[in-house]
């Protein structure tokens, strides 16, 4: 699991090329949980916690769009950058469409828990996720969640007789109540839930045109201006009350 708030870095620091420094080796991130083995031109990536070492993603460094102060690895069809962190041993990474970046620092081995491959059963798979959220999600106490709370409930419930189906839904029990949309669950064949806060004032997708319709007839002075292949969209109200309608987080630009 990827966490969501990612280290920003502030002030003007001179860096050596990146090129001129050897990326073999290991990198583990500050936060987030992910270890990055480096061997020539292969990236592998993992998801680690006290008692997880789970393969994540891999790819291939991308000569054709390197610069002179990074390093472009094509990671599963999308683009990661290796930049130079101030020394030899730190470096950081740029997914395309991040608004920041991750802080990498060298290793010399893998954490123990990469030494053995866990088991793939019902229990274990719950002890992984339970360990994830417990070291990477950061938002408990806003969301008035006690995670060892619902530990206590949850993993009496999870045998070895305990189907994939059943602990999907176990899963999705246990962060439904974190209301938090940047989580979720994902099983081949089983389905997909992605949390979500109470909308009080939901609208189905096909009546959001609508009432566009008639805030923009009705309510704004002039027509709106639109940014971002239609998706911002900026106007004036009565009373030089500004309004901005945003749509979507993506797609902003030709092609993104």
């Amino acid at each position: 699991m990827r966490q969501l708030a990612a280290a920003t870095l502030l002030g003007i620091t001179m860096f050596a090329p990146l090129g001129a420094q050897s990326l073999d080796g290991l990198w583990i991130s500050d936060g987030y949980g992910e270890l990055a083995e480096i061997h020539g031109d292969r990236l592998s990536v993992f998801e680690i916690t006290a008692i997880s070492c789970m393969p994540s993603l891999s790819g291939a460094r991308n000569p054709g769009a390197a610069s002179g102060r990074e390093t472009i690895f094509t990671l599963d069809g999308g683009q990661v950058h290796f930049l130079p962190g101030g020394s030899v041993d730190h470096a950081r990474v740029h997914f395309d469409g991040a608004v920041s970046d991750i802080l990498l620092h060298r290793v010399s081995s893998k954490p123990r828990a990469c030494e053995q491959k866990p088991e793939n059963t019902p229990q274990e798979n719950y002890a992984i996720f339970w360990q994830t959220f417990a070291e990477h999600y950061p938002f408990f106490d806003l969301r008035h969640v006690d995670w060892r709370a619902v530990d206590k409930q949850f993993r009496p419930q999870v045998t070895s007789a305990t189907q994939p189906k059943e602990l999907f839904h176990i899963l999705q029990a246990m962060i439904e109540p974190l209301q938090d949309a940047h989580t979720g669950v994902f099983a081949r064949g089983i389905g997909r839930f992605n949390g979500r806060r109470p909308d009080p004032n939901h609208l189905d997708g096909d009546t959001w045109p609508k009432a566009w319709e008639i805030v923009g007839s009705t309510y704004v002075r002039r027509d709106l201006q639109s940014f971002c292949q239609g998706h911002v969209q900026f106007g004036m109200l009565q009373d030089a009350i500004a309004y901005l309608r945003v749509d979507s987080f993506n797609s902003y630009a030709r092609g993104g």
